[in-house]
């Protein structure tokens, strides 16, 4: 939080959208606000519907185009950093980051229809290739299990390795596709 601010101070164009629904967690982010001074770079991020409020992201840009975005399931938190296994993405890839903008765009509307399924499936379809060398961004939520099955498909189909994070269980879809019997080397 104190970098965000001195970030702010030195003349960065610093903003912050918040979980700010009714419960505990948007009295913790308030008061974090309030202690640490920010209250003119934070947003608060309320809206019902669809939406989620677990989206974890930081855009770099400079002279208004996306340069890199960080991502990923880490909480920025001091548990979250220090406490939790958690995976964070860092892509400097002009393309990807402006891609994570618009979305930051949208839930920095908060309406319950900004970043709705339809319009994230249409700004983000699921690759036709996944094997071509390519980074792509898949938001979600989604309004059916097309994505999920995707991503099963991947880890049934992986030849080499397919690395995953699984936060609140292992769907039965990846089940299936991790218990597969792996070949085990003869030369190894």
């Amino acid at each position: 939080m104190t970098a965000l601010g001195a970030a702010r101070d030195r003349g960065a164009d610093v903003q912050v959208l918040y979980h700010a629904r009714n419960d505990d967690q948007k009295i913790a982010n308030e008061a974090a606000i309030q202690k640490f001074g920010l209250g003119n770079i934070c947003s608060p991020r309320n809206a019902q519907g669809l939406t989620l409020s677990h989206n974890k992201t930081i855009v770099l840009t400079k002279a208004g185009a996306a340069q890199a975005v960080l991502t990923g399931s880490t909480n920025f938190s001091v548990g979250g950093i220090f406490g939790h296994s958690n995976v964070v993405h860092i892509c400097e890839r002009n393309d990807v980051a402006t891609g994570y903008l618009w979305l930051w765009s949208e839930l920095k509307k908060n309406t319950a229809k900004s970043a709705d399924v339809a319009v994230l499936a249409g700004k983000t379809p699921l690759p036709q290739d996944p094997l071509a060398k390519q980074i792509t961004s898949i938001f979600s939520p989604r309004d059916n299990l097309k994505a999920l099955d995707w991503y099963a498909g991947q880890a049934t189909g992986a030849h080499d390795a397919l690395f995953m994070t699984f936060a609140f269980g292992m769907n039965e879809r990846f089940q299936d596709a991790y218990a597969m019997e792996v070949p085990t080397c003869a030369t190894c």
